[in-house]
């Protein structure tokens, strides 16, 4: 670490350095004790691979490139045990539960998700991106679960959702047709 510290005015050229030049350890320090999760310079890439639909040995094998030749970092790159816990609580999250229509139309609609022409996904250079080609609403008809209910018994109801994918899976899938 190197600090600089100017003093006075700007014009006197005056300033002090500080630092600090000693060993760096080569071996991971442990985290505070308590802590929980993934350090804040993995998370980002942890979630798009979450996103992506990775697994966490994937996500592993991803963070560790992404690292380069820094063997510090690679060595604060998280378990996959650790990865496996934060794919399993965000996908039990609201962000990808959605109760409502605005709900879903509030995720599908986030900017660069949804794809409607040809010129949005050729602009689309990620491949592995998940993209949304279409929501779709229907009346339907769901089993009753009301107490009382007949046994087979349903309801009138509502679906929602929405037509997913990647651009690698439709190439894979224009292979196989």
């Amino acid at each position: 670490m190197k600090v600089k510290l100017t003093s006075g005015e700007a014009d006197d050229g005056g300033f002090f350095l500080f630092s600090s030049l000693g060993d760096h350890a080569s071996e991971r320090l442990p985290l505070p004790p308590g802590f929980k999760g993934i350090g804040a310079e993995f998370v980002a890439d942890v979630d798009k691979g979450v996103g992506k639909g990775w697994t966490p040995k994937r996500i592993v094998s991803e963070l560790i490139l992404l690292c380069g030749a820094d063997e510090a970092k690679k060595l604060r790159v998280p378990t996959r045990d650790k990865i496996a816990a934060r794919r399993s609580t965000m996908t039990r999250s609201s962000q990808f539960k959605f109760a409502t229509v605005a709900d879903m139309l509030e995720y599908v609609n986030e900017p660069g998700r949804l794809v409607t022409t040809l010129e949005m996904f050729n602009a689309i250079e990620d491949l592995d991106q998940i993209l949304v080609y279409g929501t779709f609403f229907y009346d339907t008809t769901v089993k009753d679960d009301s107490p009382g209910a007949a046994e087979g018994s349903t309801v009138p109801g509502k679906t929602f959702g929405f037509n997913f994918g990647t651009k690698r899976l439709l190439f894979q899938l224009g292979q196989v047709c």
